[in-house]
Order: C-alpha cells, then structure tokens, then sequence
C-alpha cells in the first residue's frame, strides 16, 4: 500500500532527524566548552561555528575544528550551502586557519568555491584516520608485532597526525608504546638467566600503556588501544608457553649427609674413662679400644 511505504519512510526520517538534531546539539555543546562561551544559552551550531571562526588559535579550538570535519562525513548532519549558505563558509574558514599543515600536505583547494572547499573536508577525516591503520591493525604474535615495529611508530611520529589531533597527546602514547615494544623485544631470549626479570617489565610496560590510555579519547586512543590488546595476548601467549621455565620447584641442594662414628687416638694408656673430663677437651659418650702399651699393666 502507497501510504503506508510513505508513512514508514516519513517515520525513517523523523527518527534521523532527531538523531541528527541531537548529535548536532553534542557538537555545539562540545564547541562551547572548547570556546569556553560563556552566555551560551539559545546558541546554535552556526552561531557556535561563527564564534569559533574569530576565536585565536588554541588546542581545543583545533580539537573542535577535528570534531567539525569528522561530522562533515554523516551526510545531513552538518547543514548544507542550500539550507544555510555561512555555514559552509564558516566551516572552511575555521578548518584552514586551525588545520593550515593539514590542508597543505593533502592538497586543500584554498581558492575555490566553499561547496568545493567543503567537499574536500568531507573526506578529510577518514584519510587521516587511514594513516593509523597499522597501529589499530597491528599482529598478534610476537614475531608480527616485531617484524611492523617500525611501521607501527611511524604512523605516531607523522607530522600529519600530530598536527591533526594534537602532539602531546600523540607523544605521550608513543612513548607508551615505544616502551612496550623495547620490552617484548627483550623477550626473544628466553634462555636467558634475566628472562624472568625482563618478562615482568614487558608485564610492567603493558599497564603503563594502560594507564595512559585512562581518559584518553578519539581515534588515536583507539588505534592505540588495539595495539595494547595485541601486546597483552602475546604476553598472554608467553606466559602459557614459557611456563615450565618459569616453575621452581624448593627442595634441599643435596641429601643429608650420614652422621659417621667419630674415632679418637688417645695418648697413652687407652681405655673407658666413665666421667668425662671437664675443659674443652673433654669428649662426650665417646667410646675407645685397644691394647696397652707393652711391658704395662693393667
């Protein structure tokens, strides 16, 4: 029946407008508090995304430039030149002054339209997110994570990467995961007499990455946390295959030694004395026998 397809896609529509009302209401909330606006009351994404346009260049301005370009990817989430015609502009406004390295490397088109502009930021996000690919992706054996070392910290230190989500949240959990891979690393000697000391401090490394990744959100986090999943299996892995090594079994280094019957060669006339004589050479139920001397008596 007509109407009721027409009735179910109205519905369908409805629902995605909700839903896109309240994800924008979660983007203008998040640029408020970036901005730090105070008299925010009434405010709109556009009003929001004006503001920011003005607003000199800080960490979180640039956070919430990043927020803005990933919602560009969610077709009708942020308005389009047709419905609000400085929205678009506002957009590209803020992305080239908070992003300038960014735009640069991926060949932004600066002097074209704001539609063009735009559609080119629409696909921002995911190309920089592709570049994580292999920490999010990473082996899950040890000779895997080991063999990619290099690609994996690579994708860490791209200027691209720092300049998009921020350095110092980048540097922190490179050194997190730099630190992981120097330990497991170490563990590729499991015949060494420090094999038990350095299995610990790969253990260690894996809850300080950890510990990092407390509070940490955003696709870095994200990449990075798959990898620490991979680095727990193989310690995980370690620990099953390497557990005969590290059984220690208690025991006495060697068997009691038998209590022999002391002899003694006395001087002299050679016999039972039934009270021991005091001093320190006195000796205690020792017994002795033997002849006398010639010529002697009893």
């Amino acid at each position: 029946m007509p109407w009721l397809v027409r009735s179910r896609r109205l519905r369908q529509t409805q629902n995605l407008n909700a839903r896109f009302f309240g994800a924008r209401r979660v983007v203008t909330a998040a640029g408020i508090e970036a901005l730090q606006i105070q008299y925010s009351n009434g405010l709109s994404f556009g009003d929001v995304l004006l503001h920011a346009v003005s607003t000199p260049r800080t960490p979180d301005r640039r956070s919430f430039a990043v927020l803005v370009i990933d919602a560009l990817a969610v077709d009708g989430l942020i308005p389009s030149t047709s419905k609000r015609a400085d929205i678009d502009r506002n957009v590209c406004a803020l992305a080239e002054s908070a992003l300038p390295e960014v735009l640069d490397r991926v060949k932004y088109p600066f002097k074209s339209q704001s539609y063009e502009k735009r559609r080119a930021l629409e696909g921002l996000h995911a190309s920089v997110v592709e570049l994580l690919s292999p920490v999010a992706s990473p082996a899950h054996d040890l000779a895997g994570l080991l063999v990619n070392r290099s690609k994996l910290t690579k994708c860490l230190t791209d200027g691209m990467i720092e300049a998009y989500f921020g350095a110092t949240s980048v540097r922190d959990l490179l050194g997190g995961v730099q630190r992981v891979f120097e330990t497991l690393s170490d563990l590729r000697q499991q015949e060494d007499a420090a094999f038990h000391a350095k299995l610990r401090m790969a253990q260690d490394a894996v809850v300080h990455l950890r510990d990092l990744l407390q509070g940490c959100s955003g696709e870095v986090a994200d990449a990075v946390a798959s990898f620490l999943a991979a680095a727990d299996h193989v310690l995980s892995q370690f620990l099953q295959d390497t557990a005969p090594l590290l059984a220690s079994e208690i025991g006495t280094a060697r068997l009691e030694p038998r209590v022999a019957a002391k002899r003694y060669q006395l001087p002299g006339r050679v016999g039972f004395n039934p009270r021991p004589r005091e001093g320190a050479n006195g000796a205690d139920n020792v017994r002795a026998s033997g002849s006398p001397p010639h010529g002697g008596a009893d």
